[in-house]
């Protein structure tokens, strides 16, 4: 039950961060405070240094955080919520490439934690993963990868449970 508490109050903070990075991206010139914005909260959410999280595979993060039955699933999904962030600043920024390489690992890494988690976590996650669905067009991905990506947004409904 601690560990659940947790989880929610983390994903309610990553939320938070989320609506505010949102008010930022529809200002007028959005990129610099927005990406500043980002990096400033990176190491709060997510423990590690903005430069660390950008310059990290998505399967390298995974392996870092993520630990059955352990706290650090928070750190996870803020990882995956700030670099696609991090890709619409990028994105922003008329830098493209490095927008759907960060757009691509922050949705990989979403998608594999509500993959393996379960519960209300799992309800967020998936919320989220279709609230990203709708930004793919975006960043102008070729065929096949926004393909893949509108897989990995449409979040899979276990056994039993109903989908939302």
């Amino acid at each position: 039950m601690i560990r659940q508490d947790y989880l929610l109050r983390e994903i309610e903070r990553i939320v938070e961060f989320a609506i505010r990075a949102m008010g930022l991206k529809e200002e007028e010139p959005p990129a610099p405070d927005f990406a500043r914005f980002i990096e400033e909260h990176c190491n709060d959410l997510t423990g590690l240094d903005y430069q660390t999280l950008l310059a990290s595979p998505s399967s390298q993060l995974v392996s870092l955080l993520y630990h059955p039955g352990t706290l650090e699933i928070g750190r996870l999904i803020a990882s995956g919520t700030l670099l696609c962030e991090a890709a619409d600043a990028e994105r922003l920024s008329g830098n493209e490439s490095r927008s759907r390489e960060l757009f691509t690992r922050g949705a990989e890494i979403l998608a594999f934690t509500a993959a393996h988690e379960s519960g209300e976590a799992a309800e967020i996650l998936a919320t989220h993963l279709r609230r990203l669905h709708p930004r793919i067009p975006q960043f102008g991905f070729p065929p096949e990868a926004a393909q893949r990506l509108e897989a990995l947004c449409t979040p899979r409904v276990s056994p039993g449970q109903q989908p939302s």
